[in-house]
């Protein structure tokens, strides 16, 4: 596949999930250099960027240009130069990645992996009571004190 077909290819992707998970607002200043958080393993997978959060022991799967969005917030690259460093590398046009690297910079602060934008973990779930044959509540787990 030729290259300029494949960068198409991966910046429709990346507008169809922005569309799809509705990010609009811009947060980032171009000189703001962002940094991922500390405890999160990155794995490089055919394109792709696979994280692992140790704090929420989430899993996240990023695209192509996300991917290479936390691969540059190294808390020195500013986010006006991250546009002409993946302008070379995708061989597009910087004004089509401007938009796509503040939604993958909104994506990753959403989900707690940029410094200033941790968030508390979180992990729900619901456990069915269980009860003896006397009919008393099992506690599945002493309360928290």
């Amino acid at each position: 596949m030729p290259a300029d077909t494949r960068a198409a290819g991966i910046l429709d992707q990346a507008l169809s999930l922005r569309d799809a998970i509705g990010l609009s607002e811009t947060v980032f200043a171009p000189d703001d250099q962002p940094a991922g958080v500390g405890g999160v393993s990155t794995a490089v997978l055919d394109g792709e960027v696979v994280l692992y959060h140790d704090a929420t022991r989430m899993v996240h799967r990023l695209n192509t240009v996300t991917g290479s969005v936390w691969l540059l917030s190294d808390g020195v690259t500013r986010v006006g130069e991250m546009a002409s460093e993946l302008a070379e590398v995708f061989d597009v046009d910087e004004s089509n990645l401007t938009p796509l690297i503040q939604e993958s910079l909104e994506l990753l602060a959403t989900n707690g992996l940029l410094v200033g934008h941790e968030q508390q973990a979180q992990i729900f779930f619901e456990l069915a009571d269980q009860f003896a044959s006397d009919g008393s509540r099992i506690l599945p787990r002493p309360p928290d004190p």
